[in-house]
């Protein structure tokens, strides 16, 4: 039985949106869609799908067999293969729309992400997790928002949804700056208003792609 995968023909235009939890991914990215849409755009927002629900059952059944948590359980290098597959099965619902000429796809939160997390509690399998997501595409633009992580913080508390400390984002904050990728991200500061940060994230779509220049012949995928 043949069982190969092919990995994805990219002939979108896919835009990566990635930060510490509470830097304001989330919000930005339907804004940044709408605004492609308004000027005449094909565009697919792929969301971001909380694994929280799995963690929390996982963790459940890790302190029900007397572990501190599913990462002791399971150890830290199985216990982020099993993130990143999951993680692996919700992006890989994004094919067709990266497979669609012209199209513009914007994935809230991207392969870096996982790969990032192991980099954060030092897991010893990168190299197996960057091979599982050799089927993703390299995006053609990658958002890093930047904030500090206290102000990331901050926002979290507000939110009241999630519980984090200031040492989990702080590290995983330097685990994203460290990866090779993080030389080709374009830096966003976070810390303005929305609009201000919408409109930056504009700005260099419009640099990148020639949105709103009439006729031009942009960087805009082709078939």
């Amino acid at each position: 039985m043949d069982i190969r995968f092919e990995p994805i023909e990219k002939r979108a235009n896919v835009i990566a949106v990635l930060g510490i939890h509470g830097a304001g991914k989330s919000s930005a990215v339907p804004r940044l869609g709408a605004w492609l849409r308004e000027r005449g755009h094909d565009v697919v927002e792929h969301p971001n799908e909380s694994l929280r629900p799995a963690k929390m059952w996982l963790e459940q059944v890790a302190v029900e067999a007397g572990y501190r948590d599913e990462v002791e359980m399971l150890g830290i290098d199985t216990a982020k293969l099993c993130a990143s597959l999951l993680k692996w099965n919700t992006m890989i619902r994004a094919r067709e729309a990266m497979e669609r000429p012209g199209a513009f796809v914007l994935m809230d939160r991207y392969t870096h992400c996982q790969i990032a997390a192991a980099r954060q509690f030092s897991a010893g399998n990168e190299w197996l997790l960057r091979q599982l997501f050799s089927a993703l595409p390299e995006p053609d633009l990658t958002f890093y928002f930047d904030i500090s992580p206290r102000e990331a913080l901050r926002r979290i508390d507000l939110r009241a949804e999630d519980t984090m400390t200031l040492d989990f984002l702080e590290t995983l904050d330097a685990a994203y700056r460290s990866l090779p990728e993080a030389a080709g991200f374009v830096y966003v500061d976070a810390e303005q208003s929305p609009d201000d940060v919408v409109a930056s994230m504009c700005a260099h779509v419009d640099e990148r792609f020639a949105i709103t220049r009439p006729g031009a012949e942009s960087a805009v995928a082709r078939p």
